[in-house]
């Protein structure tokens, strides 16, 4: 994955961690969640479209837990 721009991150961090949060997940799994959201959001060309669906969100982490 390459990093396309350097904003956007904190605000899928964000988005990512209170989501987990108010759906009745750990911090640990909002930070998960969160960080992936922002690795997702920097390889795309802006923001909002940068915004990863759920899916796609599970399916990176998922792609990357290989073996942890």
């Amino acid at each position: 994955m390459e990093v396309n721009k350097p904003f956007g991150s904190g605000d899928s961090f964000a988005g990512g961690l209170i989501w987990t949060l108010v759906n009745g997940g750990t911090l640990q799994e909002g930070v998960r969640n969160g960080s992936a959201a922002a690795a997702i959001n920097v390889s795309g060309d802006s923001c909002t479209e940068a915004m990863p669906t759920k899916e796609q969100l599970f399916d990176f982490i998922e792609t990357r837990n290989q073996g942890v």
